[in-house]
């Protein structure tokens, strides 16, 4: 897994998006293997996976019949490819510009960012984009800095407690994970709408970097490469919560 994105993170609508306990698994290296997961973690879990089911499953938001919280299907390799994904549901030509009419079209694209829209006047899918990309880039700097205090404009609560969390055992342990080289090749708007009368934005970026850890003591590689880069497809979860800015409240690898 890679680092920031190993497993599933959470926070505010991400938890119920991408969860916690997704995020305890990838993160840190520890993985259910690590951990002596037995039968009742097992039961616990899966009726956790069903009542989630279950709750989102039929579950009708605003602007879409489709769910921002299941899973894309896809994620990456580390040998040199992109596993093949779902591709993102086609939008009208003038999507891309952000000139559509505020108005009842029937076209679902047109009707998700007029619910986005109803939140946010002034929002400009392309001009997300570059947003999104923007708060890419700074997080990753952050990560590997492990400087949470850059993290706190751009992530929610929950996501930010667990990532300064993750911090802190990075720190217990005298390691550094690095993100170097990080090169985006395609950004996507792939699901927008509202969940619980607050608006949500998923951007997909399809990139590519170098992920490894060192020991802070010697500067040597215990995991990863520093030379071969991985190539991964992450969905990042955006919410707006009133007159607040937008943050950052899930990522799914």
């Amino acid at each position: 897994m890679r680092g920031l994105g190993g497993g599933l993170l959470g926070g505010a609508i991400g938890s119920m998006l991408f969860g916690g306990v997704g995020h305890g698994a990838g993160m840190g290296g520890g993985g259910v293997g690590g951990s002596g997961i037995g039968l009742f973690e097992i039961l616990i879990i899966g009726g956790l996976i069903f009542f989630l089911y279950k709750k989102f499953s039929g579950k009708n938001r605003s602007g879409s019949n489709r769910s921002p919280f299941s899973s894309p299907g896809g994620g990456y390799n580390t040998g040199g490819g992109y596993e093949d994904v779902p591709a993102p549901p086609s939008r009208p030509p003038d999507m891309a510009s952000g000139n559509i009419p505020d108005m009842a079209s029937g076209d679902p694209a047109v009707e998700e960012l007029n619910t986005v829209r109803h939140s946010d006047p002034g929002f400009d899918p392309e001009g997300f984009k570059e947003f999104a990309q923007d708060v890419f880039f700074k997080v990753q700097a952050a990560w590997t800095r492990r400087d949470i205090s850059v993290m706190t404009q751009y992530l929610g609560a929950q996501l930010l407690g667990e990532y300064e969390q993750h911090f802190a055992d990075l720190k217990a342990k005298g390691q550094e994970n690095r993100l170097e080289n990080i090169a985006v090749r395609k950004v996507d708007i792939v699901d927008m709408g509202e969940m619980d009368g607050e608006p949500f934005v998923i951007i997909q970026f399809r990139a590519n970097l170098l992920d490894y850890t060192v020991d802070e003591a010697t500067g040597n590689v215990i995991e990863g490469s520093s030379s071969e880069p991985v190539k991964f497809l992450e969905r990042w979860a955006f919410s707006k919560s009133g007159s607040s800015d937008w943050k950052l409240e899930g990522i799914q690898e």
